[in-house]
């Protein structure tokens, strides 16, 4: 019986002085490979928008975060072309804010994220309509002395919109710039 507790408390020692090594190097390695610090642009795509809906106000071009990690791979991060979906299948007309979520940014192992300066985006959506519109000449100024206007069309004589359907239902024909 004393032999037996004996190993144990000889085995129980070795675990302690293990725990013991190992949290300082667990603590070190962390303290290493988080030793470089940068703000990196990652840019938000649309996916999924619904058929019936189009983008009236798109989120930013380029989002900034702040990660860590091994320096090598934190400078290679900084000059590729990161991208953040942003998906839009269960969007609605109007008003739609989303929070950017850290576990979907798409970072290799050992980078984190320290800071997101913008963490949450508003799109709006909108209801489209397409139409078909006749082309109208705007004139400006007169003509010389002596000269007048004749006959003015434009080509194409119709065009085809689509546009936010509170926009296009209220036009009846389209301007061009001033002639």
């Amino acid at each position: 019986e004393a032999r037996s507790r004996a190993a144990i408390s000889s085995g129980l020692r070795k675990w302690i002085l293990l725990i013991c090594i190992m949290l300082p190097a667990a603590a070190l390695y962390w303290n290493v490979s988080c030793n470089y610090t940068a703000q990196i642009a990652v840019h938000p795509v649309i996916k999924n928008i619904p058929n019936h809906l189009m983008l009236t106000r798109r989120p930013v071009q380029a989002l900034e975060i702040q990660v860590c990690g091994p320096e090598s791979i934190v400078k290679k991060l900084k000059s590729l072309n990161l991208v953040y979906p942003i998906d839009l299948s269960e969007a609605k007309p109007g008003i739609n804010r989303f929070r950017y979520a850290r576990n979907r940014f798409p970072l290799p192992a050992g980078i984190c994220i320290r800071k997101i300066y913008q963490p949450e985006t508003t799109i709006v959506l909108a209801k489209y309509d397409i139409k078909k519109l006749p082309v109208f000449c705007v004139l400006s100024g007169k003509p010389a002395f002596g000269y007048e206007v004749g006959n003015i069309t434009a080509k194409p004589a119709m065009v085809t919109l689509k546009g936010p359907e509170s926009i296009i239902k209220k036009l009846s024909q389209i301007n061009t710039s001033p002639i």
